[in-house]
């Protein structure tokens, strides 16, 4: 699905997309995290701010500081598959996650003031995998692969950086197909469902 880059005040506005390759399976739901944490917090005024945060935001979504070569088990990241499954990858992080967060930082810095910035491929380990994809389509399927689906993260999802516009009709449909059901917070679900506009 295409849309149209956002340019938001907002730092959870720079996860908007997210790169084809993970270091671990842990790795894009620490990504989901991050957003979620950053949707109340303004974008900081230099390079050198933005890259802080995001390092504090690490340690205080991991319990841990983010240093090379350390992979970190996070119990509510895995949701039952791979032996990889619900780990965090320090290497990836320091190498191509909080990078490429920085580039769209530059870009839409770069934007406000009427300057064309093509972001660098540097998460990209083949011609493969070049490029980025919605992450909010993404998001949605990971906290569909938990037995039991989170309606507030799903909720707070959705309703972030216009989020709801990036969705896709089939997207739209499967969410409704999924929490139409008695096991799910009635309030949440009607929430949802006043989101989606159906």
């Amino acid at each position: 699905m295409k849309y149209k880059d956002i340019t938001s005040e907002y730092i959870s506005s720079l996860f908007i997309e997210e790169p084809y390759q993970w270091g671990l399976r842990g790795d894009p739901y620490l990504w989901d995290e991050m957003r979620l944490n950053s949707k109340n917090k303004k974008i900081l005024d230099n390079e050198n701010l933005m890259k802080d945060y995001l390092y504090e935001l690490f340690k205080n979504l991991t319990d841990f500081e983010i240093t090379i070569n350390k992979n970190i088990h996070i119990k509510r990241y895995f949701y039952g598959s791979g032996m990889s499954g619900g780990c965090v990858c320090s290497n990836w992080w320091i190498e191509y996650g909080i990078p490429f967060i920085l580039e769209r930082y530059k870009k839409n810095k770069l934007a406000n003031e009427g300057i064309k910035y093509e972001i660098k491929e540097i998460y990209c380990k083949s011609e493969f995998f070049k490029g980025s994809r919605n992450s909010i389509e993404q998001a949605i399927e990971r906290l569909f692969m938990f037995k039991e689906i989170n309606l507030v993260n799903l909720i707070e999802l959705l309703s972030i950086d216009e989020n709801i516009k990036k969705i896709s009709k089939k997207t739209r449909e499967k969410i409704v197909e999924k929490i139409n059901n008695d096991k799910y917070n009635k309030s949440e679900c009607n929430k949802i469902f006043e989101l989606l506009n159906v």
